[in-house]
């Protein structure tokens, strides 16, 4: 069943709340449910002396039975018989006997009596400890009862994803593919653009911070979306840059950050800072073209960016002809570079927006796409740190693109201002592993072998115990042995042996059992003289087992995560690795797909384990 779209969008816009959100983690809900601890309530036995009085009182019984049966029964009948027969004493053996029978049955009823008292004690108290027990166990089962209710209840309203957040200010990813990055740039920037304005640079050419632009559209948030170098007129890079930031800007985006070129950048800054004091204010990227074709002696410039008082000072004012002469070469390298950025900003509003997304757009790499770059990058730095409110978070796609030393300026500025930064790096390699490190880090696939080993030497080695051989013998053996000789002989008997024998053995070394058996049997006849007869039976048992299972471990040296789990990582996934103090490094195994967030049972907080 499709859903409606305004309750697609209503859930959607859960992705903007606040929390430097990467993606979620998944937490089977079964995890959270605890076990009844409570262990059943046993049958508590009787008190032992009531056991004992009980045996006891059995016993004395028994005894007085039989004791009175001895010592009084047997007189009475004797006494009985010898009346009947008239042997004497008649009557008087008759009360005798009568006498001792009473008293007899006297001795056996008291031992009866308290035979009986003593089992009904037994039995009462059996009676209560029955009764005590049926009422515990009930209450147990009440108990049990109660807590599975709960922990159904529990597990009704437990939620299965769990916002997967970062604490550092800055954050590297390495790795994935353009609908990764697009997933990534649409939860994390959500984040934060919940709690500040996000400034987004796009360098991958395939504009995958389009989606997050949409999205922050459709909860109200104001949008700059702009794709360059189609939209250069109306952008806003190179804005609320002062005229030396300006200049520094271009002055690093042409050379790239390259030390070795420091005696061409310096001639450059020298130039630009005075064209720059020449044209007046605002200074912007196609005056500084106009000056420099001002001082090539070039046509005047008919777009009117100069006023003809500025170019006649630039012309002839600010540099002698002979300086001119000697740094022509370096003034038409500038003037080639900075060309197709003449129209950098020429209309832009300058609005403010709580997120703006600046993207370069797909197409084939030149000189002036690369310049374009790099003073994206310098103006990216040259905002943060000279912002005058609060800065923007920045999250930059395709950080490749920039150079090692713009990259560190940039970090150290954000670091500076406490603004949180986001690079993401296609590859591990060159520049990017050189930066690595220097927050938390977080890898997507990585297809090459070499930089998934890159990613998994980051990560770290740990010493692990493996089973390196087991040895499992089982052996066992059984000897049963009989003999049995008959003889007879006379003059014409018989003299007759017959023998058996039977041997088995057995052993299980984690093979088929062997078994070995053998039987025997002769028989000789023979005439003799002499009468004899002989018998005899030997029987001998013998058996043995042995056992043995052992195991031998080694220690081994071995990646915490293997090269080809980098490799194989699927598309919206990435794997957090955060540098814990004293704990190595803590693995948190992330999903990023946007559409997560519709899902059911899926929160915007961390989940507790």
């Amino acid at each position: 069943m499709t859903r409606p779209r305004a309750e697609l969008l209503a859930s959607r816009a859960r992705l903007f709340t606040p929390g430097r959100r990467l993606g979620w983690v998944f937490r089977d809900r079964r995890r959270i449910l605890r076990p009844f601890g409570v262990p059943e309530p046993a049958l508590e036995p009787v008190p032992g002396k009531l056991v004992e009085r009980a045996e006891e009182a059995e016993s004395a019984h028994r005894r007085n039975f039989r004791i009175t049966a001895a010592f009084f029964g047997t007189p009475a009948v004797l006494m009985i018989v010898m009346s009947a027969f008239g042997l004497g004493g008649g009557g008087v053996l008759v009360v005798v006997a009568g006498v001792v029978t009473v008293m007899g049955g006297f001795v056996v009823v008291g031992s009866a009596v308290r035979k009986g008292n003593a089992v009904r004690e037994l039995r009462r108290a059996r009676a209560v400890q029955d009764e005590m027990y049926d009422y515990a166990r009930e209450e147990w089962l009440r108990r049990r009862s109660r807590h599975e209710r709960e922990q159904r209840d529990l597990l009704e309203r437990a939620d299965e994803w769990g916002s997967a957040q970062t604490a550092g200010r800055r954050l590297d990813v390495f790795g994935g593919n353009l609908w990764g990055w697009e997933a990534l740039v649409t939860v994390h920037g959500a984040s934060l653009l919940a709690a500040q304005p996000v400034l987004v640079v796009d360098l991958s050419r395939e504009v995958v911070c389009g989606e997050l632009a949409a999205l922050a559209g459709t909860v109200g948030a104001s949008v700059r979306f702009e794709t360059l170098p189609s939209q250069l007129a109306t952008s806003v890079v190179g804005s609320e840059l002062s005229a030396g930031e300006l200049v520094d800007a271009v002055v690093e985006a042409m050379h790239g950050g390259e030390e070795k070129s420091r005696a061409e950048r310096s001639l450059d800054h020298r130039v630009l800072s005075a064209l720059a004091a020449a044209v007046g204010e605002p200074v912007s990227v196609g005056k500084l073209v106009e000056g420099l074709r001002a001082l090539l002696g070039e046509d005047p410039d008919r777009n009117g960016i100069l006023s003809g008082r500025e170019r006649e000072r630039v012309a002839h004012e600010l540099f002698s002809g002979g300086y001119l002469e000697q740094a022509r070469g370096s003034l038409t390298r500038m003037e080639a570079f900075l060309h197709p950025l003449a129209g950098l900003g020429a209309r832009a509003d300058g609005r403010a927006t709580v997120l703006t997304c600046v993207a370069m757009e797909s197409g084939g790499v030149s000189a002036g796409s690369e310049l374009l770059t790099d003073l994206i990058g310098q103006w990216v730095t040259h905002r943060v740190a000279g912002a005058p409110g609060y800065a923007p978070a920045v999250i930059v796609a395709g950080a490749d693109e920039l150079g090692r030393a713009h990259l560190e300026r940039l970090s150290d500025a954000c670091e500076r201002r406490g603004v949180p930064l986001t690079l993401l790096f296609r590859h591990l390699r060159d520049t990017s592993s050189q930066l690595i490190g220097g927050g938390a880090v977080a890898f997507m696939r990585l297809g090459n072998h070499e930089e998934a080993t890159r990613a998994a030497d980051f990560v770290g080695r740990a010493h692990t115990f493996v089973l390196s051989q087991l040895t499992r013998t089982l052996g066992g053996n059984e000897t049963h042995t009989r003999s049995e000789t008959t003889g007879e002989s006379d003059t014409e008997g018989t003299n007759s042996s017959e023998g058996t024998s039977k041997n088995r053995t057995y052993g299980d070394t984690l093979l088929p059992t062997m078994l070995n058996y053998s039987k025997g049997t002769s028989k000789t006849t023979g005439d003799s003289r002499s009468f004899s007869r002989s018998w005899s039976t030997a029987l001998s048992f013998a058996e043995g087992t042995n056992w043995s299972d052992a195991s031998t471990q080694q220690r081994v040296y071995e990646y915490t995560v293997e090269p080809t789990t980098f490799q194989s990582l699927p598309e919206y996934a990435l794997l957090l690795a955060e540098p814990t103090p004293g704990q190595g490094v803590r693995l948190t195994p992330t999903e990023c797909n946007p559409e997560i967030i519709t899902l059911p049972r899926v929160s915007t907080d961390t989940l507790k384990p």
